[in-house]
């Protein structure tokens, strides 16, 4: 049909083949710090008390434009700190971190976890009402663990409450209506386990 798209006219049967391309993926720049530390004491009231933490901190992640034969698809950006839900990446807060704190006293050992994401910006300003702009701004999220495990000689059991507080995941304009890469949407989960050897 000349090679153009009439919209609410163009119909199937004007179509003669489809060509699908494969493509490179845009030029991605990133750079980053990763923070990784434990300190263990010993004998603290009988048991050996540990402090660990591990930390990551995005400098920068660049997108580049995406093109084909010389033709502009897609404009690049600048990745970092927003939700991306529209362009086809991840999420990428700007830092995350976990903290740790175990006691181990004979076959006993109990940990504590704190997961912390800092928070972000949904990048798609334009779609929200400037009189409402709930889910525009992605709170931090801190989830808290907790884990205890006996070691026996032929058997180890386990019990860990993940989500301690019973923490909702943040509202964002997602299809889910949270950021499935850093929301937790399963709410408090109890787990044992038991391992055995013969």
């Amino acid at each position: 049909n000349g090679d153009t798209c009439i919209t609410g006219l163009t119909t199937g049967a004007n179509i003669l083949r489809v060509r699908a391309d494969l493509i490179n993926g845009p030029p991605t720049t990133t750079s980053g710090l990763d923070f990784d530390l434990a300190y263990r004491i010993d004998d603290v009231m009988g048991g050996d008390l540990t402090f660990s933490g591990s930390a990551t901190y995005i400098l920068e992640y660049e997108v580049g434009a995406t093109t084909l034969a010389g033709v502009p698809l897609a404009a690049g950006y600048s990745a970092v700190g927003y939700l991306n839900d529209d362009r086809g990446g991840n999420s990428m807060p700007r830092y995350k971190a976990y903290g740790r704190v175990d006691y181990a006293y004979g076959m006993h050992n109990l940990g504590l976890g704190v997961r912390y994401v800092a928070s972000y910006v949904d990048n798609r300003r334009a779609i929200f009402n400037p009189a409402s702009l709930k889910g525009w701004k992605i709170p931090d999220t801190v989830q808290v663990d907790l884990n205890y495990l006996m070691r026996m000689e032929r058997a180890t059991f386990s019990f860990s409450i993940e989500n301690l507080f019973d923490t909702d995941p943040a509202f964002a304009r997602t299809a889910y209506s949270y950021d499935t890469f850093v929301g937790n949407p399963y709410g408090r989960v109890l787990k044992f386990g038991i391992k055995a050897s013969f």
